[in-house]
């Protein structure tokens, strides 16, 4: 038998610095041992961290065991009775402050739903995505210039403002942002470009796809 060593490729300093920033965001496997399912109309769709599931154990249009959160069926029988019922919880704990992720109310529709194509099982304020672990999508736009050779030489980066809720004052991408309810996310990443950076439809219409990826993570905020 003939075996083979492969040497991995060496991976530049950048590389892995960018690679710690992921891993560092990439943090949920031990919080996600403790969060319990949230369950609407008999669908998991999403994980509750316990202090979640003790702020939203106090509504009685919830059921909260030690396995999960369950949207009790007479909460609505309709996706805008269940959000209805919902968002009149969220707006209580966001009026009494006690669960600080809400301190970042956007005013933004968010679907909770198992995947990017499936049907939402509620509509909620984006804030308060992360009360109840819902899968969130977002659209990101990186930028460079070309050098004489027409390779990429330079990349633009943006520093977020201070008063941002998430990330404030760090560096980011040219443009991105948190896809609402109902978006697709080549309108999403062409809109958030006109709107962050002042990137013209011209050039914001060339846009394309590159592609994609996935993390969990856990903060203070949820």
């Amino acid at each position: 038998m003939l075996t083979l060593a492969l040497a991995a490729p060496p991976i530049s300093a950048c590389a892995r610095a960018l690679l710690d920033v992921v891993r560092a965001n990439n943090n949920a496997a031990t919080a996600a041992a403790s969060a319990r399912a949230f369950v609407v109309d008999g669908t998991t769709v999403g994980r509750v961290l316990p202090k979640s599931a003790a702020a939203l154990g106090r509504y009685a249009i919830f059921d909260v065991s030690e396995e999960a959160v369950t949207l009790r069926g007479d909460a609505g029988a309709t996706l805008e009775e269940r959000s209805k019922a919902v968002t009149e919880v969220i707006c209580d704990l966001r009026a009494e402050g006690s669960v600080p992720m809400l301190d970042g109310w956007r005013d933004e529709a968010f679907a909770v739903r198992t995947s990017f194509f499936a049907p939402p099982s509620l509509v909620v304020e984006r804030a308060a995505a992360g009360l109840f672990g819902a899968p969130a999508y977002g659209v990101f736009v990186n930028c460079y210039t070309e050098g004489a050779d027409g390779r990429p030489a330079s990349m633009w980066l943006a520093r977020r403002a201070k008063s941002k809720p998430t990330w404030p004052g760090l560096l980011d991408c040219l443009a991105a942002g948190g896809m609402a309810a109902g978006e697709m996310p080549l309108g999403a990443i062409r809109k958030e470009a006109a709107e962050e950076a002042g990137v013209p439809p011209r050039l914001a219409g060339a846009i394309q796809p590159a592609g994609g990826g996935f993390y969990t993570g856990v903060g203070e905020t949820g």
